[in-house]
């Protein structure tokens, strides 16, 4: 900005001129010019006046939006646009426009472009460009996780299923500890790029360390991803067929459920700095399609810290709680296990909390872990560390909790933090080691 008193420096004076047409541009003030613009210098005095008239003209509105594609109801297409006809023009929502179009996977190009010369009565008509996606894509993948073990994945997105922009995604991964089949049926809602509602139809086996589990899930929930908040509202039906120690049973249940999920971070792959906030209510009762009375609370709490240029300080914390009368109605997919790659590191995955006479762990009522870790940047897209976790799967929430300590290396890879840790169970009878691999975001 130019004030009195300031020494004038011509370019500074010509930026504000460019800001201030800029501006009148992007707030629809298409006609905008200046009348008046120079500067007298007085070199006596060593003072420069300015004297400039601007003249905006009259704010441009929006006119007809014209969607150029044939793949989509129009009305769909309208639900993206975040303003009415005989609005204030704005660049920014346009831009808006553009961004939602694009990442709503339909198009794999978007240009939308005001039409100066069409205006008329100061109304400026829209027309959106685009070219169609492919209507499939296919996914395939092979991977490792100490958890899991060694897994292979494959999965169909059909980008539209029909002209009112349905999808349906479907997969299937396999792998040593546990395999999944499962399609989602996405139907856009209101405002497309931020809700939508989903049918989800899957069945699961699991087998790990004498849990045997097999899932049948059925479900349908309303999600709504706005800014850095997600929120899902939810009914499933779920049957399990299961035997876990020296107890077997079938079970089903009908389950209202609840999640709210905050997050806000600097980057996506090497995060800096960054915190996210998770929260799930479940429910279920015995009137209602369920064997038994179910109440269920989990929070989950991650945080990225900065503490110079080159380290970080990482914390992590999960606690969980259900209500049910006979523990043993709950299946193993309702139940909290801890230890693994995501949880207590230095024990094996699942297989930290109450056993049974035969010795296999049969998970909890309660649940609670935490870890604090310390990372160094020794080179780029390369880190160390040093963790502790503490943590464990509870019958009754006063019960030992157990410790682990370990340290790793860590890779910033093109598709995810890889990272491979060292772990000492040191509650454990001989302080046992284990070996940890992952790969996926720090949040």
């Amino acid at each position: 900005n130019l004030k009195e008193q300031e020494r004038f420096i011509h370019s500074h004076y010509e930026s504000v001129k460019s800001r201030l047409l800029s501006l009148a541009s992007q707030r629809g003030y298409h006609d905008a010019r200046f009348i008046e613009h120079n500067v007298e210098i007085d070199v006596e005095k060593n003072t420069a006046a300015i004297n400039v008239v601007f003249d905006s003209g009259q704010r441009y509105k929006y006119g007809q939006i014209t969607f150029e594609q044939d793949i989509l109801d129009d009305e769909l297409l309208q639900r993206y646009v975040p303003f009415e006809q005989g609005e204030g023009y704005n660049t920014q929502e346009l831009s808006q426009l553009q961004i939602a179009l694009g990442d709503s996977g339909y198009f794999s190009s978007v240009q939308v472009s005001p039409q100066w010369n069409e205006s008329k009565q100061h109304r400026v008509p829209i027309t959106v460009n685009s070219e169609p996606n492919f209507r499939n894509q296919y996914q395939y993948g092979i991977g490792y996780g100490t958890d899991t073990g060694a897994r292979v994945r494959a999965s169909i997105n059909r980008r539209w299923v029909n002209t009112e922009g349905h999808q349906l995604r479907g997969t299937t991964q396999i792998s040593e500890v546990e395999s999944t089949v499962g399609v989602n049926y996405i139907i856009p809602g209101k405002k497309p790029q931020s809700d939508y509602y989903q049918l989800r139809a899957e069945a699961s086996d699991k087998d790990n360390e004498g849990q045997n589990n097999r899932l049948y899930r059925l479900g349908a929930s309303s999600i709504v991803a706005m800014n850095k908040w997600r929120r899902e509202y939810g009914l499933h039906w779920q049957r399990d067929d299961f035997e876990i120690g020296e107890s077997s049973g079938t079970s089903q249940f009908l389950i209202p459920q609840a999640s709210w999920n905050y997050m806000t971070a600097d980057g996506r792959l090497n995060i800096d700095k960054g915190f996210r906030f998770d929260v799930t209510l479940k429910a279920a009762n015995e009137a209602l399609l369920s064997d038994a009375d179910l109440a269920s609370l989990e929070l989950g709490f991650k945080a990225v810290v900065p503490l110079t240029e080159r380290i970080r300080f990482l914390a992590r914390a999960e606690a969980g709680a259900t209500y049910i009368k006979d523990f043993d109605q709950l299946p193993p997919s309702l139940r909290f296990f801890a230890g693994g790659d995501n949880s207590v590191r230095g024990y094996a995955y699942e297989q930290l909390g109450p056993e049974d006479d035969t010795g296999t762990v049969i998970g909890g009522r309660y649940l609670a872990v935490a870890s604090a870790e310390i990372d160094y940047r020794f080179k780029d897209n390369w880190r160390v560390a040093l963790f502790t976790d503490i943590g464990n799967a509870m019958i009754e929430p006063n019960e030992k909790l157990k410790q682990s300590v370990g340290f790793g290396v860590r890779w910033i890879s093109p598709i995810g933090s890889i990272r491979l840790d060292l772990a000492q169970a040191i509650d454990e009878p001989g302080k046992p080691w284990r070996l940890h691999f992952t790969l996926g975001p720090d949040l």
